[in-house]
């Protein structure tokens, strides 16, 4: 949303300038591929075609850029992914395209798994977008924003919306899991059996029966779904966790496995010893 907000902002000021602009969003499926050198192929010819040489000035939003990095230590690295990380490398470090102050690059990144090369070419100009934080935060996005409009349904006091604020303070919920939360509370709000008809209805009568049939949603079913989607989240981590332990071990043996055969080999080089 912040990047939204800045392209959004981006093309206002330069359509009052008349200035001619545009927002490219960068997208996986619109330059990956499973041929070799094709995917930094590709990746290059968008940059140099649509951002690079647009007319006017061109913005760029790349959202989950991380999908698009591999470790450079990792063993497994394909030859296909260090074709793509030298690209994208290059689009960072300024070596391929032109610095004119033409364009500019908004993406943002999940930094858990990602090298020290790779997060010193995102961090140079960093913004930290903070989400909700304090319990009117979170009544807010979840009230006023996702559920707009849904007042009739949730019959829950000021009260109970401080106190379901301050449940999601202490569970420290993200923004995207108040997304989660508000699509949970609309889906059983919205649990009900349709008449045989009631996919050829117009517009108008569909919203009617919608308003009379629709359930509501307590405070204390809000605090229920809340413990559910804490719950999962946490398995989920504890088992990521697991599986990036369970590969570390399996990397550190492979190496350790190799050392062991280079010096059992005699691979110039390798000594058995603690020598330097």
């Amino acid at each position: 949303m912040t990047a939204h907000a800045i392209g959004n902002y981006f093309l206002n000021l330069c359509g009052k300038a008349e200035i001619p602009s545009r927002v490219r969003v960068i997208r996986r499926t619109d330059w990956a591929s499973s041929y070799q050198n094709q995917s930094a192929n590709r990746l290059l010819e968008i940059f140099r075609e649509e951002v690079f040489n647009a007319p006017g000035v061109c913005g760029v939003y790349w959202p989950d850029i991380d999908t698009a990095f591999a470790a450079r230590g990792d063993s497994e690295i394909r030859q296909e992914e260090k074709s793509n990380l030298s690209a994208i490398f290059g689009i960072l470090d300024g070596t391929i395209g032109p610095k004119n102050g033409r364009w500019f690059l908004i993406c943002d990144a999940n930094t858990l798994r990602m090298d020290e090369a790779t997060m010193s070419r995102l961090s140079q100009q960093p913004l930290r977008a903070l989400g909700p934080v304090t319990p009117a935060d979170y009544v807010k996005l979840l009230k006023d924003v996702k559920l707009r409009g849904k007042e009739k349904w949730l019959p829950i006091t000021p009260e109970e919306w401080q106190k379901v604020g301050e449940r999601c303070v202490t569970e420290k919920l993200s923004g995207r899991s108040m997304d989660s939360l508000s699509g949970r509370v609309l889906t059983e709000m919205e649990d009900f059996d349709e008449p045989d008809d009631y996919f050829t209805m117009p517009f108008a009568e569909k919203q009617k029966l919608i308003d009379q049939l629709s359930n509501k949603i307590t405070a204390r079913r809000i605090d229920d779904l809340i413990t559910e989607h804490v719950k999962f989240e946490r398995e989920s981590q504890a088992k990521a966790e697991a599986e990036r332990f369970v590969d570390r071990v399996k990397e550190i043996r492979f190496h350790l496995s190799a050392q062991q055969a280079a010096v059992r080999l005699g691979v110039p080089g390798e000594k058995a010893g603690g020598g330097s």
